[in-house]
């Protein structure tokens, strides 16, 4: 488990995330798993990998796509999505590279977004719009 505390979303803002700007899911090789903002992967790949001194395993997926669309350990890429690489290759390096603070991460709590409701998450036809606009471009 790493040794990082991070803040978590309000119900509200869990909602915004999910339905205007998308989620990762990410499982750790420390048995942790975690529910970020999709803008927020390389971001979120510095913190843990610096905690970690590089040692941790990281897999991100996205809703409805089956297999991770990036596998790292620390912040080697193991397998990316070629999308997913064009959009964070670029910040990963800067913070990298230049030992930058990342930014501030929050995180969904797994409990509250376990409890949501097929209302608050959206019938099946605003999931496929939703989809359309957020994940599509990464199916491979």
């Amino acid at each position: 488990m790493s040794d990082i505390e991070y803040r978590k979303y309000s119900k509200r803002r869990m909602l915004e995330i999910l339905h205007k700007e998308g989620l990762a899911f990410v499982k750790t090789s420390l048995g942790d798993k975690y529910i970020i903002r999709k803008a927020d992967i390389a971001d979120f790949i510095i913190i843990e990998s610096r905690a970690t001194n590089n040692k941790e395993k990281m897999e991100f997926s996205f809703p409805q796509i089956d297999n991770p669309v990036l596998i790292t350990i620390g912040t080697s890429f193991q397998k990316i999505n070629p999308i997913l690489e064009a959009e964070i290759i670029g910040r990963v390096s800067f913070l990298e590279k230049f030992e930058m603070r990342p930014k501030i991460i929050k995180i969904f709590d797994l409990e509250e977004f376990n409890k949501l409701n097929q209302n608050e998450i959206g019938n099946e036809k605003k999931i496929a719009k939703e989809f359309d606009k957020l994940y599509r471009k990464y199916l491979s």
